[in-house]
Order: C-alpha cells, then sequence, then structure tokens
C-alpha cells in the first residue's frame, strides 16, 4: 500500500530538484516513483500515467527528447 505523506514528501523533493535544473538526481526519484505507482495502481492508473508525463517534461528539459517521447509510448 502506498504512503500518501511519503508519496507527497517524494513530490516535494522532485520539484526541488528540478527546479534547481538537477535533472538526473529528479529522474532517478521520478523513475522510482513510476515503478511504484506501476505496482500499486497498474500500468493503466491515472496515477502512472501522471508519474510517466512528470517524467516526460523532465526529459524534454534535460533536452533527452527521444526518451521523452518513450514515456508516452
Amino acid at each position: 500500500m502506498e504512503d500518501p505523506e511519503a508519496a507527497a514528501v517524494l513530490d516535494r523533493l522532485i520539484s526541488s530538484l528540478d527546479s534547481m535544473g538537477d535533472y538526473e538526481v529528479a529522474k532517478t526519484y521520478l523513475e522510482r516513483a513510476v515503478a511504484r505507482d506501476r505496482e500499486v495502481h497498474g500500468e493503466l492508473h491515472s496515477s502512472t500515467a501522471a508519474s510517466l508525463d512528470r517524467l516526460a517534461l523532465l526529459l524534454n528539459s534535460a533536452g533527452d527528447h527521444a526518451a521523452a517521447v518513450e514515456c508516452y509510448e
């Protein structure tokens, strides 16, 4: 079961890292969030889709456009 408080803390950490331009570390945490959402909610859940979208946006900001597109496939 997902701990909502832990998820909120992770979300704030990712936002801070993204704002500071520390894309590699933010990417690591976002990949963990995607894995967690897949495990807890499944591949087709809106939370999983939201995590993948956020990862795609981060990858796009970091200049990794090909990897960003893969998040949507």
